[in-house]
């Protein structure tokens, strides 16, 4: 007798939840309940280009995890880059070394020796610290015949101008300081 008692309860309990409202079965913690992000438009290819305090074509040469020396700093990686051409904040033969909190390597931001590309840098932040503009949208990959691979996220920067576009019609790659120049006539 006693268990259909607690049978009873349960289910009385049970039902009393299905029936709440969703706030009211959730745990008050006195923070507010997230919201879902909306994600941020890609950024125009003129926002792009102007925000970049480096601009470069270059091969990477050496990555390294630089771990924090105390507890105000936060792990970094240190990437060095030989600089095939340099746009802006570059010059052609010279080793550029750019350090990236290492927070972005979680996010796919990741070089290797070797890899080379067409890159677009924000300036030096106040730690010392860069990134590309627009994050991944900031670099272009440069095959081993020196020009950038025109892949499709690449294409839909173009979308905006029309003069691009025609340009870079039909194209799969491009000599990567032609693009560069291309782009940094570009005005939208």
């Amino acid at each position: 007798m006693p268990s259909s008692v607690v049978q009873k309860f349960a289910l009385l309990c049970l039902l009393a939840v299905l029936k709440a409202p969703a706030g009211a079965v959730q745990p008050r913690t006195g923070v507010p309940h997230p919201i879902a992000p909306h994600p941020a438009p890609p950024p125009s290819l003129f926002e792009l280009i102007n925000k970049a305090g480096y601009i470069f074509t270059g091969t990477v040469i050496d990555v390294e995890r630089i771990s924090p020396m105390n507890a105000n700093e936060v792990a970094t990686i240190q990437i060095t880059f030989r600089v095939q051409q340099g746009f802006r904040g570059a010059r052609a033969g010279q080793s550029l070394v750019i350090h990236e909190w290492a927070g972005l390597w979680q996010s796919g931001e990741r070089y290797r020796r070797g890899d080379r590309a067409l890159l677009f840098f924000y300036p030096q932040s106040k730690l010392g610290l860069t990134s590309p503009t627009g994050g991944l949208l900031g670099r272009f990959p440069v095959d081993g015949r020196g020009q950038v691979v025109l892949k499709p996220i690449v294409l839909s920067l173009f979308a905006r101008n029309p003069r691009l576009q025609n340009q870079l019609r039909g194209k799969a790659r491009l000599e990567a300081g032609e693009f560069a120049r291309l782009l940094l006539g570009t005005r939208e």
